[in-house]
């Protein structure tokens, strides 16, 4: 009843503007679209800018699966053949590298079949096809197939990636520290042990770089000097395993060996995978005449 009245009332004004009410109609569509359009327009920002932080937030998950990949690859290369698939860095990493079997990137797709199948010669075919394309982070192409080749025992062809990555960029320290693991197999010694001393300059802070340095001087016969750097190594990173267990190989040399099995218990007690602490451990207590407990 009262909205009867309302309109009674309205009417008159309606039609005292010339108004009728199919043009009141038609006025009220356009106030609609036009409102809708208003709406749009106003709203589109705002639905731009959270599109870009969805993308953005994409590709940094995208980005954190690749780093991840990355360092498992290259503690691979580092540790020994028994520790490789018990390491910690590339615990629970396989499952997320399964996002990038279907990659259009064919660096992408090395990563995840270096470390969920472990198939190094496809991981190296798909780096092969990256580096022929010539694309802009090239020295990281290089520097992942020479990690690759180094896992399948192909250290002179690992070397030559290593060599690569450097002359692209000169300051990838961790290219320094793989190219002198390469020639310490290779039985250069000196090139290897120039090669972690240039790691070293490049970052003095550096853990693997001086744990690198105390691997060639062990295998040089140098175990003093190994341990120095070794003790370096666990100073700056003392919650890395590997670096006490190697820390533990130049003490037992040097025949300290309470101190030997000291820094392999303390391997084991960041990493009890880590066969070759356990190994070192095994070894220190038959020369303390331990054998109940070796």
């Amino acid at each position: 009843m009262q909205d009867r009245e309302l309109m009674d009332n309205v009417s008159p004004w309606i039609h005292l503007a010339g108004i009728s009410d199919h043009q009141l109609t038609i006025l009220g569509l356009i106030l609609a679209i036009f409102g809708i359009i208003l709406t749009a327009y106003l709203g589109y920002p705002y639905v731009k800018k959270v599109n870009r932080q969805n993308k953005k937030d994409l590709d940094q998950v995208k980005q954190d699966i690749i780093d991840a990949l990355e360092r498992c690859i290259n503690e691979r290369v580092l540790v020994s053949s028994q520790d490789r698939q018990a390491s910690s860095v590339c615990q629970g990493v396989a499952e997320e590298a399964k996002r990038l079997q279907g990659s259009k990137s064919n660096y992408e797709r090395g990563l995840s079949k270096a470390v969920i199948s472990n198939d190094l010669e496809a991981a190296e075919s798909e780096f092969s096809i990256a580096i022929n394309q010539q694309l802009p982070i090239l020295y990281k192409y290089y520097f992942q197939r020479g990690n690759v080749r180094y896992l399948q025992k192909k250290y002179k062809s690992a070397y030559e990636d290593y060599f690569e990555a450097i002359k692209l960029d000169p300051k990838l320290i961790h290219a320094w520290v793989y190219k002198g693991s390469a020639l310490s197999v290779l039985k250069r010694y000196e090139d290897a042990l120039e090669a972690a001393e240039k790691a070293i300059k490049l970052d003095p802070k550096h853990p693997r770089a001086w744990n690198n340095k105390g691997v060639i001087l062990f295998y040089t016969g140098m175990y003093q000097e190994a341990l120095n750097a070794f003790n370096k190594a666990t100073e700056l990173d003392p919650k890395n395993a590997k670096f006490w267990n190697d820390k533990s190989s130049s003490l037992g040399h040097l025949e300290r060996h309470k101190e030997a099995l000291e820094a392999a218990e303390k391997a084991i007690e960041l990493d009890r995978t880590n066969a070759s602490a356990w190994s070192n451990k095994g070894t220190t207590l038959v020369c303390l005449e331990r054998y109940e407990e070796a």
